[in-house]
Protein backbone atom coordinates (compact mmCIF):
# COMPACT_ATOMS: atom_id res chain seq x y z
CA UNK A 1 0.00 0.00 0.00
CA UNK A 2 1.36 3.49 -0.89
CA UNK A 3 1.07 5.58 2.63
CA UNK A 4 1.36 8.65 0.66
CA UNK A 5 -2.42 8.06 -0.56
CA UNK A 6 -3.34 6.77 2.66
CA UNK A 7 -6.00 9.15 4.40
CA UNK A 8 -4.50 12.20 6.62
CA UNK A 9 -4.21 11.79 10.28
CA UNK A 10 -6.81 14.73 11.06
CA UNK A 11 -6.03 15.09 14.59
CA UNK A 12 -2.41 15.77 13.65
CA UNK A 13 -3.70 18.28 10.78
CA UNK A 14 -5.51 19.92 13.82
CA UNK A 15 -3.19 19.83 16.60
CA UNK A 16 -0.72 21.70 13.84
CA UNK A 17 -3.14 23.96 13.17
CA UNK A 18 -2.96 24.78 16.70
CA UNK A 19 0.69 24.87 16.72
CA UNK A 20 0.78 27.42 14.27
CA UNK A 21 -1.79 29.93 15.47
CA UNK A 22 0.38 30.30 18.30
CA UNK A 23 3.60 30.64 16.40
CA UNK A 24 1.72 33.60 14.66
CA UNK A 25 0.29 34.92 17.57
CA UNK A 26 2.73 35.18 20.09
CA UNK A 27 0.96 34.55 22.60
CA UNK A 28 -2.34 33.47 22.17
CA UNK A 29 -5.55 33.15 24.48
CA UNK A 30 -7.64 30.34 23.74
CA UNK A 31 -9.77 32.55 22.31
CA UNK A 32 -7.50 33.35 19.68
CA UNK A 33 -6.15 30.32 18.50
CA UNK A 34 -9.97 29.00 17.90
CA UNK A 35 -10.71 32.22 15.68
CA UNK A 36 -7.11 32.02 14.08
CA UNK A 37 -7.59 27.96 13.53
CA UNK A 38 -11.25 27.95 13.15
CA UNK A 39 -11.56 25.14 15.09
CA UNK A 40 -14.17 24.50 17.68
CA UNK A 41 -13.26 26.04 21.44
CA UNK A 42 -13.73 21.78 23.10
CA UNK A 43 -11.16 20.94 20.34
CA UNK A 44 -9.14 23.63 20.47
CA UNK A 45 -8.48 22.99 24.25
CA UNK A 46 -7.98 19.61 24.28
CA UNK A 47 -5.14 20.05 21.65
CA UNK A 48 -3.75 23.10 24.28
CA UNK A 49 -3.79 20.60 26.84
CA UNK A 50 -2.21 17.55 25.01
CA UNK A 51 0.94 19.88 23.61
CA UNK A 52 1.46 21.11 26.81
CA UNK A 53 1.84 17.85 28.20
CA UNK A 54 4.21 16.92 25.45
CA UNK A 55 6.30 20.03 25.90
CA UNK A 56 5.50 21.79 22.57
CA UNK A 57 4.09 24.80 24.65
CA UNK A 58 3.78 26.50 27.82
CA UNK A 59 1.34 28.69 29.44
CA UNK A 60 2.70 31.83 30.56
CA UNK A 61 1.92 32.04 34.16
CA UNK A 62 2.13 35.78 34.26
CA UNK A 63 -0.13 36.44 30.97
CA UNK A 64 -1.61 33.01 31.08
CA UNK A 65 -1.50 33.06 27.03
CA UNK A 66 0.43 29.73 24.86
CA UNK A 67 3.61 30.22 24.42
CA UNK A 68 6.04 27.98 22.32
CA UNK A 69 8.34 25.82 24.18
CA UNK A 70 11.90 25.59 23.59
CA UNK A 71 11.92 22.89 21.70
CA UNK A 72 10.42 23.76 19.39
CA UNK A 73 12.69 26.49 18.43
CA UNK A 74 15.66 23.66 19.02
CA UNK A 75 13.94 21.93 16.53
CA UNK A 76 13.97 24.89 14.17
CA UNK A 77 17.63 25.26 14.49
CA UNK A 78 18.50 21.82 13.50
CA UNK A 79 16.48 21.81 10.22
CA UNK A 80 19.74 21.73 7.17
CA UNK A 81 19.45 25.07 5.32
CA UNK A 82 19.60 23.29 2.32
CA UNK A 83 16.44 21.12 3.38
CA UNK A 84 14.60 24.10 4.01
CA UNK A 85 15.60 25.60 0.75
CA UNK A 86 13.93 22.63 -0.98
CA UNK A 87 10.96 22.88 0.52
CA UNK A 88 10.45 26.40 -0.58
CA UNK A 89 10.86 25.67 -4.10
CA UNK A 90 9.34 22.58 -4.08
CA UNK A 91 5.92 24.12 -5.18
CA UNK A 92 7.50 26.82 -7.70
CA UNK A 93 9.06 24.43 -9.16
CA UNK A 94 5.93 22.10 -9.45
CA UNK A 95 4.17 25.27 -11.03
CA UNK A 96 7.45 25.67 -13.57
CA UNK A 97 6.60 22.73 -14.80
CA UNK A 98 3.03 22.22 -15.27
CA UNK A 99 3.10 26.18 -17.37
CA UNK A 100 6.41 24.61 -19.33
CA UNK A 101 5.79 21.35 -19.26
CA UNK A 102 10.04 20.56 -18.97
CA UNK A 103 11.05 19.49 -15.46
CA UNK A 104 13.67 22.06 -13.14
CA UNK A 105 15.46 21.67 -10.38
CA UNK A 106 17.38 23.87 -7.88
CA UNK A 107 20.56 23.53 -6.68
CA UNK A 108 23.10 25.06 -4.76
CA UNK A 109 27.26 25.06 -4.55
CA UNK A 110 28.77 22.32 -2.30
CA UNK A 111 32.67 23.99 -0.75
CA UNK A 112 33.68 21.01 1.10
CA UNK A 113 34.54 18.31 0.02
CA UNK A 114 34.03 18.41 -4.03
CA UNK A 115 33.20 21.54 -5.72
CA UNK A 116 29.98 20.65 -7.26
CA UNK A 117 26.73 21.57 -7.53
CA UNK A 118 24.02 19.78 -5.37
CA UNK A 119 20.55 19.28 -6.80
CA UNK A 120 18.01 19.84 -3.93
CA UNK A 121 14.84 19.55 -5.60
CA UNK A 122 13.55 17.87 -8.95
CA UNK A 123 10.13 18.49 -10.41
CA UNK A 124 11.05 15.66 -12.97
CA UNK A 125 7.44 13.80 -12.15
CA UNK A 126 5.39 16.50 -12.89
CA UNK A 127 6.82 17.03 -16.41
CA UNK A 128 4.38 15.70 -18.99
CA UNK A 129 7.65 15.09 -21.09
CA UNK A 130 9.67 12.24 -20.70
CA UNK A 131 13.30 13.16 -19.60
CA UNK A 132 16.03 10.96 -17.88
CA UNK A 133 15.65 11.49 -14.21
CA UNK A 134 18.33 13.37 -12.32
CA UNK A 135 18.58 11.60 -8.74
CA UNK A 136 17.93 14.73 -5.97
CA UNK A 137 21.09 15.07 -4.19
CA UNK A 138 22.71 14.29 -7.82
CA UNK A 139 26.67 15.74 -7.60
CA UNK A 140 27.12 17.95 -10.74
CA UNK A 141 30.51 19.53 -11.89
CA UNK A 142 30.26 23.59 -11.85
CA UNK A 143 32.31 25.03 -14.90
CA UNK A 144 30.38 23.25 -18.03
CA UNK A 145 26.78 22.49 -16.93
CA UNK A 146 24.20 25.43 -16.78
CA UNK A 147 23.52 25.42 -13.25
CA UNK A 148 27.09 25.55 -12.41
CA UNK A 149 27.80 28.72 -14.44
CA UNK A 150 24.85 30.24 -13.77
CA UNK A 151 25.70 30.22 -9.74
CA UNK A 152 29.12 31.16 -10.69
CA UNK A 153 28.58 34.16 -13.00
CA UNK A 154 26.32 36.20 -10.48
CA UNK A 155 28.71 35.44 -7.10
CA UNK A 156 30.09 38.66 -5.63
CA UNK A 157 33.80 39.23 -7.05
CA UNK A 158 35.19 38.02 -3.35
CA UNK A 159 33.02 34.43 -3.30
CA UNK A 160 34.08 33.83 -7.17
CA UNK A 161 37.56 34.74 -6.76
CA UNK A 162 37.99 31.89 -3.93
CA UNK A 163 35.51 29.62 -5.93
CA UNK A 164 37.26 29.92 -8.95
CA UNK A 165 40.28 29.14 -7.82
CA UNK A 166 39.60 25.99 -6.12
CA UNK A 167 38.01 24.77 -9.19
CA UNK A 168 40.96 25.19 -10.96
CA UNK A 169 42.66 22.56 -8.44
CA UNK A 170 39.30 20.56 -8.55
CA UNK A 171 40.60 16.63 -9.91
CA UNK A 172 36.84 16.39 -11.62
CA UNK A 173 37.58 15.66 -15.47
CA UNK A 174 34.53 17.95 -16.16
CA UNK A 175 36.24 21.11 -14.54
CA UNK A 176 39.23 20.07 -15.76
CA UNK A 177 37.79 20.56 -19.70
CA UNK A 178 36.25 23.94 -18.87
CA UNK A 179 39.12 25.49 -17.50
CA UNK A 180 40.91 24.13 -20.55
CA UNK A 181 39.13 25.58 -23.22
CA UNK A 182 40.82 29.09 -22.14
CA UNK A 183 37.26 31.16 -22.01
CA UNK A 184 35.86 30.72 -18.68
CA UNK A 185 36.32 35.32 -17.78
CA UNK A 186 34.24 35.05 -21.28
CA UNK A 187 31.58 32.81 -20.67
CA UNK A 188 30.60 34.14 -16.98
CA UNK A 189 30.26 37.81 -18.75
CA UNK A 190 28.36 36.67 -21.49
CA UNK A 191 26.20 35.00 -18.77
CA UNK A 192 25.90 38.14 -16.87
CA UNK A 193 25.33 40.33 -19.57
CA UNK A 194 22.17 37.68 -20.57
CA UNK A 195 20.98 36.91 -17.46
CA UNK A 196 21.03 32.58 -17.98
CA UNK A 197 23.31 30.27 -18.84
CA UNK A 198 23.47 27.01 -20.94
CA UNK A 199 25.65 24.21 -20.94
CA UNK A 200 29.05 24.55 -22.21
CA UNK A 201 28.85 22.91 -25.94
CA UNK A 202 31.68 20.80 -24.58
CA UNK A 203 29.54 19.14 -22.22
CA UNK A 204 26.99 16.43 -22.55
CA UNK A 205 26.09 14.92 -19.10
CA UNK A 206 28.02 13.34 -16.16
CA UNK A 207 27.87 13.23 -12.93
CA UNK A 208 30.57 14.88 -10.87
CA UNK A 209 34.44 13.18 -10.44
CA UNK A 210 32.44 10.49 -13.15
CA UNK A 211 33.75 9.79 -16.68
CA UNK A 212 31.40 11.80 -19.47
CA UNK A 213 27.90 10.13 -20.22
CA UNK A 214 25.98 11.61 -22.57
CA UNK A 215 22.19 11.67 -21.01
CA UNK A 216 20.81 13.62 -24.22
CA UNK A 217 19.57 16.98 -22.62
CA UNK A 218 20.00 20.52 -22.85
CA UNK A 219 19.57 23.37 -19.74
CA UNK A 220 18.85 26.74 -19.19
CA UNK A 221 19.83 27.62 -15.30
CA UNK A 222 19.62 31.21 -13.77
CA UNK A 223 20.51 32.29 -10.30
CA UNK A 224 19.15 32.13 -7.17
CA UNK A 225 20.00 35.88 -5.32
CA UNK A 226 20.32 37.67 -2.09
CA UNK A 227 21.82 40.94 -2.07
CA UNK A 228 22.63 40.42 -5.46
CA UNK A 229 25.00 37.43 -4.55
CA UNK A 230 24.22 33.79 -5.86
CA UNK A 231 23.35 31.16 -3.43
CA UNK A 232 21.71 28.62 -5.97
CA UNK A 233 20.35 28.14 -9.24
CA UNK A 234 17.23 27.07 -11.02
CA UNK A 235 18.13 25.17 -13.77
CA UNK A 236 15.18 23.83 -16.67
CA UNK A 237 16.17 20.77 -19.16
CA UNK A 238 14.91 19.07 -21.85
CA UNK A 239 16.01 16.51 -24.57
CA UNK A 240 18.03 18.07 -26.80
CA UNK A 241 16.59 17.39 -29.96
CA UNK A 242 13.65 19.15 -29.35
CA UNK A 243 14.96 23.04 -28.99
CA UNK A 244 18.07 24.95 -28.55
CA UNK A 245 19.16 27.15 -25.68
CA UNK A 246 17.91 30.53 -27.62
CA UNK A 247 14.69 28.92 -28.57
CA UNK A 248 14.17 27.86 -24.96
CA UNK A 249 15.55 31.79 -23.50
CA UNK A 250 12.75 32.90 -25.92
CA UNK A 251 9.81 30.80 -25.07
CA UNK A 252 10.04 30.30 -21.28
CA UNK A 253 13.00 32.71 -19.65
CA UNK A 254 10.55 34.99 -18.02
CA UNK A 255 8.40 32.22 -16.12
CA UNK A 256 11.97 30.89 -15.10
CA UNK A 257 13.48 34.13 -14.13
CA UNK A 258 9.84 34.43 -12.22
CA UNK A 259 9.77 31.30 -10.32
CA UNK A 260 13.72 32.01 -9.65
CA UNK A 261 12.76 35.06 -7.94
CA UNK A 262 9.94 34.01 -5.82
CA UNK A 263 12.22 31.35 -4.53
CA UNK A 264 15.02 33.71 -3.58
CA UNK A 265 12.66 36.34 -1.95
CA UNK A 266 10.88 33.39 0.30
CA UNK A 267 14.39 32.22 0.98
CA UNK A 268 15.37 35.62 1.90
CA UNK A 269 12.47 36.35 4.50
CA UNK A 270 13.42 33.20 6.07
CA UNK A 271 17.11 33.64 6.38
CA UNK A 272 18.02 30.42 4.46
CA UNK A 273 19.72 32.76 1.61
CA UNK A 274 21.59 34.03 4.02
CA UNK A 275 22.86 30.89 5.60
CA UNK A 276 23.40 29.25 2.51
CA UNK A 277 26.04 32.02 1.70
CA UNK A 278 27.91 31.77 4.83
CA UNK A 279 28.19 27.78 4.30
CA UNK A 280 29.31 28.26 1.12
CA UNK A 281 32.28 29.51 1.96
CA UNK A 282 35.11 27.38 2.28
CA UNK A 283 36.17 26.37 5.54
CA UNK A 284 39.00 27.95 5.45
CA UNK A 285 37.11 31.54 4.69
CA UNK A 286 34.88 31.57 6.87
CA UNK A 287 34.77 33.80 9.94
Amino acid sequence: MDMQRGKPVRAIERAFDVLLAVAELKPASLLEIQERSGLPRPTVARILKTLTEVGAIRRGMKDEKYHLAHVIADLARRLDPKDLLAEIAAPYLDELSSAIHWPAVVSVYEPDPGEYMLVLESSVKRSRFYVRPSATKAHINVLLSSLGVAYLAFLDEPRRAVVTARLRQSRDSHNLVGIAAGELEQRLEQVRRQGYAGRHPLYRGGSYNEPPADDGLSGLAVPLLHDDCAFGSLNVYWNRKAMKVEEAAVRHLERIREAANRVSAEAGRCLVAQSLLQGQWPADHRG
